[in-house]
């Protein structure tokens, strides 16, 4: 309850949208195991879901068992928000999570009495279309070794992140490469690839560290250049 109070306390505007949620609706929070199943693709959307702790992921699979992952949801993120009937994608967890469940009947009739969590509702939404955006850019228009330096930079998180950041993967190579449109090989190779030409260290199968972030984010934006400018300068 004190954790409750400090969090209507806080101003909206320095609060996630996750937050403002909390404060301003009841939830109902559960904790959900590694790939347990939280909402089935085609299901009635009658919960909106947020992600208090752990990884989440949003699958669609075709009729002939092919398998996209449309977007892993970390700590903070929102599920199910806008006017659909029905969840578009499946919900899995993809390691031990807790997430809070909130009514959307409730929450609709919340949001005619509160401005703020109208606000917090639009900006959730509003990160929701950047990230696809980001994803329909990359799966459109770069070649694998950008994707995974695109999905690294996405991992890091932090603008200002700089040399020596560590990643730590929660997701498996076959989520990454389902995530990406790549094969499981395609992603090991491109990954291995890019520790030896020093832009990452990898730690272990999970961990790497970026030895480079310049060189990374100019393969993310689809400078193919960059190396030619790299390798000349050195």
């Amino acid at each position: 309850m004190e954790r409750l109070h400090c969090i209507a306390n806080t101003p909206a505007a320095s609060r996630r949208p996750l937050d403002v949620l909390r404060a301003e609706a009841r939830g109902v929070i559960s904790v959900v195991r590694p790939d347990q199943q939280i909402a089935a693709q085609g299901e009635e959307r009658t919960d909106v879901i947020g992600v208090l702790s752990g990884l989440v992921r949003c699958v669609r699979m075709t009729p002939d068992g092919r398998r996209h992952i449309g977007r892993f949801v970390r700590r903070g993120g929102v599920i199910g928000l806008g006017a659909t009937s029905a969840f578009r994608n499946s919900i899995e967890a993809v390691t031990t999570s807790s997430i809070i469940r909130f009514s959307v009947h409730a929450l609709e009739h919340r949001c005619a009495e509160a401005p703020s969590l109208r606000s917090a509702v639009v900006e959730a939404m509003t990160m929701e279309l950047v990230a696809r955006e980001r994803m329909q850019f990359r799966t459109g228009r770069l070649w694998a070794e950008e994707r995974i330096a695109d999905f690294l930079l996405e991992l890091v998180d932090e603008p200002d992140a700089t040399d020596g950041q560590v990643i730590a993967f929660r997701m498996s190579r076959a989520d990454i490469a389902d995530h990406l449109g790549l094969t499981i090989e395609t992603v090991s190779r491109t990954l291995s690839r890019l520790q030896r030409e020093g832009v990452v260290r990898m730690a272990d199968a999970h961990h790497l560290s970026i030895v480079d972030m310049s060189m990374l984010r100019a393969l993310a934006s689809g400078d193919g250049d960059a190396r030619v400018r790299s390798a000349r300068s050195g």
